[in-house]
């Protein structure tokens, strides 16, 4: 096992000598001979024995595009490696959770939305089996979904123009990573969180931003113009002519 040869054992004639060999794992080499009572020897043999009882290391690595909140808004790709300082690597065996177990042979593709987990365990070429370890990760590559409504639902004046106030409501959801917020902003101003239907009055053509953000960082937005004028048209009479008197 890398140290100095130990001095020679003898056993007895009427048994079998015994060695018991360390705890320590590693590679031993035994050399051995036979003499009679004669004095004659037999030739020097060898042997190499093994000794390997710990269990090989295995570890998950994850490859993806990671977005916000330990969320990975890309598929991942996990790839599972194994190291064992004794006899060596046999096999990495993987399952999905509950599933049956397979001999990991390469990189596994994942793009399942939503929780994923996978154990994986490695054996050694005795059999030396490690506790099974579990990676757990989430997806979500779907962007949340936003929508808008306006009412009166249809402009009361003509051209697309609305003659009094409007009032906007956005709907939002999310059904992987879940919402993290919805904004809005009219025109050049700045965004503000969502928080119920507001009002628009001033008259003129405005472009109200809308978007929805999830958990995973995973963004919709849109926009949508709201033409209003609550303002009367002005008439004025002028006269022309001679004025008698």
């Amino acid at each position: 096992n890398g140290s100095a040869w130990s001095d020679w054992q003898q056993g007895t004639l009427s048994t079998d000598l015994v060695l018991t060999l360390a705890d320590e794992d590693g590679t031993y080499y035994l050399e051995y001979y036979a003499r009679d009572v004669y004095n004659n020897s037999s030739p020097v043999k060898n042997v190499t024995l093994y000794v390997d009882s710990t269990p090989p290391e295995a570890e998950a690595n994850l490859d993806g595009t990671e977005g916000d909140n330990n969320w990975y808004i890309s598929s991942v790709t996990v790839t599972l490696e194994a190291s064992d300082a004794g006899a060596g690597v046999e096999a990495i065996y993987w399952r999905y959770a509950a599933g049956g177990w397979n001999t990991y042979t390469g990189p596994i593709a994942v793009n399942t939305q939503g929780t994923t987990s996978i154990e994986y365990y490695s054996m050694d070429r005795l059999d030396n089996k490690e506790s099974p370890k579990t990676v757990a990760f989430d997806i979500d590559t779907t962007d949340p979904t936003i929508g808008i409504s306006l009412s009166p639902a249809d402009p009361t004046g003509s051209s697309g123009w609305y003659t009094g106030s409007v009032t906007v409501t956005l709907t939002s959801a999310d059904t992987d990573s879940g919402l993290a917020s919805t904004e809005y902003r009219i025109g050049s101003g700045s965004w503000t969180t969502y928080d119920g239907p507001f009002t628009i009055s001033t008259s003129a053509s405005h472009t109200v931003y809308y978007r929805a953000t999830d958990n995973a960082g995973n963004m919709v937005q849109a926009t949508r113009t709201v033409k209003v004028d609550t303002v009367a048209p002005t008439t004025t009479v002028s006269l022309s002519g001679t004025k008698e008197g």
